[in-house]
């Protein structure tokens, strides 16, 4: 506005706007004079003066329906009885028939109901949504449209979603608008027209802002349970869950030519020459030729190309072998090699190979190969020298024609049955090479199955090698129907058509429906099926494998009349099948169909010998000499000394114990492998938290062990298919990772607060700052055996990391998520040298250091909620164990960013690690103040996850933490009582640790008397819990003390007790001291003065049950004396040290130590001279409380039975015993009292 009020004026972002209400036909002219008014700064005038006011109210709108099949891939044709609408253009497609149709009224909705009808027809079979909606894109004003009598022919009404602002007054009639639209989910099928009809009137205008935003939010429908137990709840098999067909649909891939997999050319090497042994193992039994195929790791800057590169034999023998770069260091050399060669091996054997590599290495023998690609119009034409098929593009199979020496083996073909039992076939969207070489090619194929509807797309890869009539599968099938939250199907099989023959072992069908038992035709055994088989086919025999067949139930094997039937899901007998396994193993299968949430995938590796040489479907496991690890330093960690082995038995002891409670709680089927279950007391899968595949194989690469290798593969495998997001109608989770939830993907399990929903659409748990998420482990699967599809996952996930990364950590609270993030984000930049990755750390990085608060401990301290705060009111502080894993990936990240000024963060951060750590405990309280106050008791559990945090900046005294956790370790071992999270927190920051270690100037050193040396003067804790009544004796050393006693609250025990006191008494027993107090008070702290002579007696007697643990410290003026009696019990695993006096006289004695929770515990006695006369350690696997009912005989104690020596003299020895949680002590041969000072 100006001055005149017949002049206005306008600028580039200050348009004038006119509304006009024109006519059909009549030309509208526009008529204005204007001239050049004068320039000024913006800021000169308000927002609020820049702001258009409000459009006048208009009962004149048009209206759109949106008709939208993308999610379900259905395209739709429009009919030609559409006469009340006219079609909008949709550019996004290049199809024949478009995926949407977008209609829209040519004249405007009058204030009168008027009937609307049109019709379309899909081309499949599925669900589809229906969008009704104000055509004007107008965002501040909602122009109402009424809606009523909406119907449908030709489909069914499946579900109808409104949101509160779509209500009116009336029930009849619904309102939808621009930003507020009505959608309507219909049940479609194939070729069938579907006719929509409904009344419609312009209804009011409102500004958006009349309505909060969470009356815009839709009404979460009624969904229909059919099972459910304490934890999990099932859909109906009717019921497909959450409604994505309103969504526009997002799915990921990645093509690892562009990304991973590389040939480059470059200087030669600069590494002087070196040989490096690789044993490999057949560990079958079967005599075979067999594919090698492994990462091979390189020193930064020495390797600008493979050519100095070559494999020799255990004769040393030139061995001719493939090599692509799938690794590389930030300065782009390459870091990991991919080495493939043939290798014959006899059952059992064992081989050590060696790979040489550096300067003047050269591979003299040319490979002379016959396998030949040629690519034509239609697809690959591939010859191996024996064994020859096509690829074709237009093909229904993934092999057709497949032939050895003019015999006819027919073709390779999946086969579907949709959740109609209706079959579906594959088409090819896409077909590529994705790694070629002169021993091996793999090709990859994307495409989509179809028949009445698209259930599903799926990936391929073949891999062929030259002079071989073998065949590699991996085919990934991918549940991406994005209409629903559910995708169901009823059978899927990878069919030989060689003709019909019959399996040697003289049966059918191997059939394995669940984890523990499989049948033989109607036979049934115990156990798991046989992964490999031989088919008798008229060309010849066929042998065949199936990876992991019976752990990935069901699975089967059939001989039909078409040729060999490898059934990767079988139909499923009945509807009822499996519905007798517990919800955490039944929620797959539904009604005879198995059913998969829309983004998950799964995986099979399948093997063909169309000659019929034996097979095994376990691959080669390499081992690259650890020494040439520790070099490389590509995988951190490893060292070629023993120093750290005591660490990597007692890990490889707690692994062993984890298959055992793997094998009980049967950890199986085609969703479940390779992870482990139990997270929040039995609720949840733990989708593998704390990285357990990156754990596992890192001490892989430590140790050798191949059992570990194959369990770190599955983990990774089934985070890559099940737990990363690979399609979503929600842009944002696109890759994210799920968190521990019911049915990997569901809802979060919490103890007590009832089943939790497989459903519902709750993806927001997989945003990429959730502190669940990790890739380490999917890159090493790919590092060290070049498995793509994993590798695929592994990026899609950092790429998550790196959209998440530009959201700045905030300082409030649960500092993990952005820091495991960050993590992430690195270990992308480690595996594939991409900058992009280290520049979305940065950011990362920057949030915390930007938020740091030095002044308040530099922990980013926050107001701890009511869980974390133990009771105190507006408390500041942090988690430990959080802060663990801030400080170990900031420290990560400096060593890439190389800024000297982190220095400082760094020693801020570790500095408040070292100062809430608790020398007693050789641990951290789970969560501290700002100033590194415990407001929980400490412990030692979570030690491996903050003790590179507590270094993170090189200091001396985190190094003696370092060491003494890690002497304490490697005495009593790691949790055995199997959980997957227990072992995977304890190997997941290992390898930072142990680089740490071989980085220091310090020399680390163990060994059983260096503990107990060091234990001697360290401080200490009683932790007396039981029995009921305790009594305690304190001796003054001087003429007065001070008794300082602590109870804390630990548990409420079953039928406990409802109040506690204690009772101290000087040496004529007249009581000096006393308390009554309610169990259930969290801390007690009493200072109590005593006064006597050197060698007066107190007596304490506590009445309090198990509930609660006490400590009692009088320094260096008295000592405290505790009576062992029946059920003497010490509390949550602390290292604990008495003195024992061993009277005169006394000829031997005996040391009896018995644990209360599962786990290891030990004993070390030392005499006088302190020399260690006694040690053991034992496991317990019980839990043994006074309380529990005793389901299994207790297992026998620890019995140190000691003679004594010098028996004339009166002795005292030192007894240091720790354990898992709690030990019960007693004394035979000698008086029952323990000695005890605080230091």
């Amino acid at each position: 506005m100006t001055s005149d009020p017949g002049i206005v004026r306008a600028a580039h972002y200050h348009g004038i706007v006119d509304t006009l209400a024109v006519k059909a036909g009549q030309p509208v002219t526009l008529e204005f004079e204007a001239m050049r008014g004068t320039t000024e700064d913006a800021t000169k005038h308000s927002d609020e003066e820049k702001k258009l006011p409000a459009k006048p109210p208009s009962n004149r709108r048009a209206l759109r329906v949106v008709v939208d099949g993308t999610s379900a891939g259905i395209h739709l044709k429009q009919e030609a009885t559409n006469a009340d609408f006219q079609m909008e253009d949709d550019t996004s497609s290049n199809e024949a028939l478009p995926m949407r149709l977008s209609f829209f009224t040519p004249r405007t909705v009058g204030a009168s109901w008027e009937k609307y009808q049109l019709s379309f027809t899909p081309d499949l079979s599925g669900d589809i949504a229906i969008q009704r909606q104000d055509r004007h894109s107008d965002y501040n004003t909602l122009n109402w449209i009424e809606f009523r009598n909406f119907k449908v022919t030709g489909g069914t009404l499946r579900r109808h979603r409104i949101a509160p602002v779509n209500i009116t007054s009336d029930p009849q009639i619904e309102r939808g608008a621009y930003r507020a639209p009505i959608y309507d989910l219909v049940t479609v099928e194939s070729h069938k027209t579907v006719h929509i009809e409904f009344e419609a009137r312009a209804g009011e205008s409102e500004p958006y802002e009349t309505y909060p935003a969470k009356d815009f939010w839709l009404k979460q429908p009624e969904y229909k349970i059919a099972w459910q137990d304490h934890t999990i709840q099932l859909l109906a098999p009717e019921d497909k869950g959450a409604t994505f067909a309103i969504y526009k649909g997002h799915q990921g891939y990645a093509d690892l030519t562009k990304t991973l997999i590389k040939n480059p050319t470059g200087n030669p090497s600069s590494l002087d020459k070196v040989s490096i042994p690789v044993e490999i193992q057949e560990e079958d039994g079967i005599a075979r030729t067999a594919e090698i195929r492994f990462g091979f790791p390189l020193p930064e800057t020495k390797f600008q190309s493979l050519e100095n590169l070559k494999v020799l034999s255990p004769s040393g023998s030139e061995v001719p072998a493939q090599f692509s770069a799938i690794g590389f260091w930030p300065d782009q050399s390459i870091k990991w090699a991919l080495i493939q060669f043939m290798a014959p091996l006899k059952a059992r054997e064992s081989a050590v190979f060696r790979i040489e590599a550096g300067k003047g290495v050269t591979r003299s023998m040319p490979v002379n190969s016959p396998l030949v690609v040629t690519e034509n119009a239609g697809g690959f034409n591939v010859s191996t020298g024996s064994l020859s098929c096509c690829i074709v593009k237009d093909s229904s199979a993934f092999a057709d024609q497949i032939r050895i020496n003019d015999k006819n083996f027919g073709s390779l073909t999946p086969y579907l049955l949709d959740e109609n039992s209706k079959p579906a076939k594959a088409k090819h969207k896409r077909i590529s090479i994705e790694e070629q070489g002169a021993l091996a090619v793999t090709f990859r194929i994307d495409g989509e199955f179809i028949g009445d509807r698209r259930p599903a797309s799926y990936t391929v890869r073949l891999r062929f090698f030259a002079h071989s009539n073998s065949v590699r599968i991996v085919f990934t099938y991918r549940a991406n129907d994005l209409s629903n939250e559910m995708n169901d199907l009823k059978a899927l099989s990878l069919k030989l058509t060689c003709g019909k023959g019959t399996m040697t072992s003289g049966v059918a069908r191997i059939f394995q429906p669940d984890d523990t038992i499989f049948y033989l035709d109607s036979e049934v055994n115990e156990g798991f099926m046989p992964e490999t088989g031989l088919f008798a086919s008229l060309n010849g025999n066929i042998a065949f494998g199936l990876a992991d067949a019976g752990k990935r139930y069901p699975k089967a094997f059939a001989a039909t009349n078409e040729g060999l039937d490898i059934q990767l899901l079988p139909e499923q007998p009945s509807n009822d099948f499996n519905s007798h396994l517990p919800g955490y193993l039944r929620f797959p299968f539904c009604s005879g169909k198995y059913r998969l949430m829309a983004g998950m995938n799964f995986t099979e590796e399948i093997f063909f010998d169309l000659d019929g040489n034996p097979l095994s479907a376990k691959e080669i496991i390499p081992v690259v000499d650890r020494a040439w690890h520790a070099t490389t330093r590509a995988l951190p960690g490893v060292s070629n000394d023993d120093l750290l082995s005591p660490f990597d038995n007692r890990a490889l002891e707690a692994f062993y114990e984890h298959l055992k409670l793997k094998q009980a709680q049967r950890e199986y089927g085609f969703l479940n492998w390779g992870d482990w279950f139990g997270e929040r007391n039995g609720g949840n899968w733990g989708n593998n938290e704390y990285d357990f595949a990156y754990g596992l194989f890192a001490l892989f690469a430590r140790t050798g062990n191949r059992d570990v290798y194959r369990l770190a593969m599955a983990a990774a495998r089934h985070q890559s298919d099940v737990d990363i997001i690979h399609a979503t109608p929600f842009q944002e989770f696109l890759g994210g990772n799920h968190m521990h939830c019911v049915g990997h993907t569901g809802l979060r399990y919490e103890s007590n607060q009832g089943p939790k929903p497989w459903f519902g659409g709750q993806q927001g748990y997989a945003n990429p700052a959730n502190g669940h998420s990790w890739c380490g482990g999917m890159f090493t699967a790919w590092l060290l055996a070049g498995k793509a599809d994993i590798a695929e996952s592994a990026l899609l996930l950092a790429d998550h990391f790196k959209k998440g990364s530009v959201k700045p950590y905030q300082n409030r609270g649960n500092p993990r998520s952005h820091a495991w993030m960050l993590e992430g984000l690195l270990q992308a930049f480690e595996a594939s040298g991409d900058p992009e990755y280290l520049k979305a750390a940065t950011l990362v990085a920057d949030s915390f250091f930007k938020v740091q608060n030095f002044e308040k401990g530099g922990a980013w301290a926050y107001k701890l909620p009511a869980g974390y705060a133990s009771g105190h009111p507006d408390a500041f502080g942090n988690s430990c164990f959080q802060m663990g894993i801030v400080a170990q990936a900031l420290h990560h990240y400096a060593r890439h960013a190389k800024r000297p000024e982190l220095n400082k963060n760094l020693s801020a951060i570790a500095n408040w690690l070292r100062t809430t750590w608790e020398p007693s405990a050789i641990g951290w309280p789970y969560v501290a103040l700002w100033d590194s106050t415990a407001l929980w008791v400490p412990g030692s559990v979570l030690n491996m996850l903050i003790l590179p945090g507590a270094y993170a900046d090189g200091h001396p005294d985190g190094f003696e933490i370092v060491q003494t956790a890690l002497r304490f370790s490697m005495l009593k071992g790691l949790p055995i009582n199997g959980i997957g999270k227990d072992l995977a927190l304890n190997l997941v920051f290992a390898p930072t640790l142990f680089e740490m270690i071989k980085q220091s100037p310090n020399n680390f050193t163990y060994s059983k008397e260096l503990f107990f040396q060091e234990r001697s003067t360290a401080p200490r804790r009683l932790q007396l819990r039981g029995p009921d009544r305790k009594e305690l004796e304190i001796v003054l050393h001087a003429d007065q003390a001070t008794l300082f006693l602590e109870r804390d609250f630990y548990n409420r025990r079953p039928n406990g007790k409802s109040t506690f006191s204690y009772r101290l008494l000087d040496p004529n027993e007249s009581a000096i001291a006393s308390y009554d107090g309610a169990v259930e008070e969290k801390k007690m702290r009493h200072s109590i003065p005593l006064q006597g002579k050197p060698g007066d007696l107190f007596n304490l007697v506590i009445d309090d049950d198990m509930s609660s643990f006490w400590n009692a410290d009088t320094g260096k003026d008295a000592v405290v004396r505790v009576k062992l009696v029946p059920g003497s019990q010490f509390a949550r695993g602390f290292p604990l040290f008495f003195k024992l006096k061993v009277p005169r006289g006394t000829k031997a004695f005996t040391v009896c130590a018995k644990a209360s929770h599962p786990g290891y515990y030990g004993v070390i006695l030392v005499d006088g001279t302190g020399k260690i006369i006694a040690f053991e350690n034992r496991k317990n696997t019980l839990t043994l409380l006074p309380w529990l009912e005793k389901t299994s005989p207790e297992e026998q104690g620890i019995s140190l039975t000691i003679p004594v020596h010098n028996s004339d003299l009166e002795q005292t020895f030192s007894l240091l015993t720790w354990s898992q949680g709690d030990i019960g002590l007693s004394l035979e041969g000698i008086p029952p009292y323990l000695e005890y000072t605080a230091k």
